[in-house]
């Protein structure tokens, strides 16, 4: 940047080059650099920008630095009007009785009209800073004072800005640190860059200039509420009338019952609970008021006596902590948009009610308690099965199927009919794995039930296999788990929460290890997903 002004020797002011005459060009124009006090010549060529350059030596960056600030303050302090960008004031929310939060748009200032200076003063001490360019201005018939700081080298930073709040004094910088970039920089150049709202920003505005903004805003919203609260004190009278002249009927009180029952424990529980209590019931009521925030109270009268009932109002925008916090053992609800209502038709939902949570409590703890020694019971069978089958295993002597003479007559009918069919003594030896199921959970021999698997694979149309399809049709032949293992299987899922393991390898396990002993054998072959592959004649071709 070309240093475009200078300060007079002998006064000490600011010069601008293009305030010069052509008798004060070069050492003339009687000017010092500003920052290094240096002698300055007076550059005013017919080809080149006017400008201010050291007579020896170079001018430093400082030297362009000071320049441009004391131009800076220099524009301002000649401003008779300049446009600030828009900012934005609000004010605090407020709350109606019931809690409810209300709030009025911010309101803009400086978006339309210029501030008109009245008057502005250079280096201003002002308190323990001093400002660059202290200015009384007006806006909208308004007289406030505004200082102006000029960002060339620094901005404004955090410990001016403490001092600048605790002093209240309006604060806009303005960066003119860009212009260092530009060739010429002049008077005229430094004004529009003024007044550009990309080169302000507002720091702080005191009191006097929001204030006003505030209470307006204020008042406005101070109706509002009122409003507000005159209407929530309005329908509560009218409810409160309604009510006491009608009474009300109190909702039935859906309970929330943790467990199923079965019939079982349903006994239990009738006979040390009885009946559930019944809620629902017209009562008269005798007074209905406001307490506080969204919480009411509802006196009614019960017989003879007399209770107080909490009744809240389920204000959407509140939390549900806040809602319903320190609710009372027994209260009711309401919506809030009842308040908004010509109809006055309150109706009531149970909140929570302190009989009805009595119960659930105790009907929840018996049934958990019931269901806790079922389960006892249950690991109790489950134990005496496994000891069980552990005798079993240990005495060799197999449990046998109620099918048992089924089984191995159909088992042999196949046999004969797969050897007239073809198949060798040799070859239906080998269909059968003796291994496979040597803890017979079947109740027969391993080769009378696989006898009827291979049979079987032949007989049906369909031209794959897999294990669900398998086990059905052995339940059709007779072929079903036998006691104790049915039992086990039964409580599976028991036995797997509790980490008890199976003794025996469960039936799906068994029918696959004889399906993968058949792809061994060349007979199946490994399809999609679960199934297998047929690898001989099967089905009507079979048949015939």
């Amino acid at each position: 940047m070309k240093i475009p002004l200078g300060v007079d020797k002998t006064t000490s002011k600011i010069v601008l080059i293009n305030d010069l005459t052509e008798e004060q060009r070069g050492l003339k124009s009687n000017c010092i650099c500003p920052e290094c006090k240096s002698d300055l010549v007076a550059k005013m060529g017919d080809k080149t920008i006017w400008h201010f350059a050291h007579y020896k030596g170079t001018e430093s960056r400082n030297c362009q630095e000071t320049a441009l600030h004391l131009l800076g303050k220099y524009v301002l302090s000649k401003l008779d009007s300049i446009k600030l960008p828009p900012y934005t004031i609000g004010c605090k929310n407020q709350k109606d009785i019931l809690n409810r939060s209300y709030v009025m748009d911010d309101v803009s200032i400086f978006d339309e009209e210029s501030l008109i200076i009245i008057s502005s003063e250079q280096e201003k001490t002002l308190g323990d800073i001093r400002g660059d360019v202290f200015s009384k201005v007006q806006y909208i018939d308004n007289n406030f004072f505004i200082n102006f700081e000029i960002n060339v080298w620094h901005k404004v930073d955090e410990d001016k800005l403490e001092k600048i709040r605790k002093l209240n004094i309006s604060t806009v910088e303005i960066d003119l640190a860009h212009l260092l970039n530009e060739n010429q920089v002049d008077f005229d150049i430094v004004k529009a860059e003024v007044q550009k709202a990309i080169n302000q920003r507002i720091i702080f505005l005191a009191n006097d200039i929001t204030e006003p903004f505030r209470t307006e805003l204020k008042e406005k919203l101070d109706k509002k509420v009122q409003a507000k609260n005159n209407q929530i004190t309005r329908w509560i009278k009218e409810t409160e009338e309604k009510l006491t002249s009608n009474g009300v009927t109190l909702p039935a009180y859906l309970f929330s019952l943790e467990y199923f029952a079965s019939d079982e424990i349903q006994k239990v529980i009738d006979s040390k609970l009885g009946v559930a209590p019944k809620i629902e019931k017209k009562v008269q009521v005798i007074e209905f008021k406001h307490v506080h925030y969204n919480r009411f109270e509802m006196l009614c009268s019960l017989g003879n006596k007399s209770k107080e009932l909490v009744v809240l109002a389920d204000i959407s925008e509140l939390p549900t902590s806040k809602r319903y916090k320190n609710s009372a053992p027994s209260y009711l609800i309401f919506n809030e948009n009842f308040l908004n209502s010509s109809n006055n038709n309150i109706v009531f939902e149970w909140g929570q009610n302190e009989v009805a949570l009595n119960y659930q409590k105790k009907y929840n703890s018996i049934v958990k308690s019931e269901l806790k020694k079922i389960k006892a019971k249950k690991l109790e069978k489950i134990h005496k099965y496994l000891d069980q089958v552990e005798q079993i295993l240990e005495s060799e002597i197999m449990p046998i199927s109620p099918n048992i003479l089924q089984i191995k007559k159909q088992a042999n009918c196949f046999y004969k009919e797969l050897s007239q069919k073809g198949y060798s003594v040799e070859r239906l030896k080998s269909v059968v794995e003796g291994y496979i199921d040597y803890q017979q959970i079947f109740g027969c021999e391993p080769k009378y039930w696989q006898l009827i698997v291979f049979r079987d694979l032949h007989w049906v149309d369909n031209d794959t296999i897999d294990v669900e399809f398998l086990s059905k049709r052995l339940s059709f032949f007779g072929v079903v788990i036998v006691e104790p293992y049915k039992q086990l299987l039964f409580n599976s899922k028991l036995m797997k929460v509790n980490n008890v393991k199976f003794p025996f390898t469960a039936p799906y396990a068994l029918l696959r290890e004889y399906l993968e002993h058949l792809v061994a054998l060349g007979l199946l072959k490994k399809g999609k997903g679960a199934r297998y592959q047929k690898q001989f004649i099967y089905g009507k071709s079979y048949r015939l």
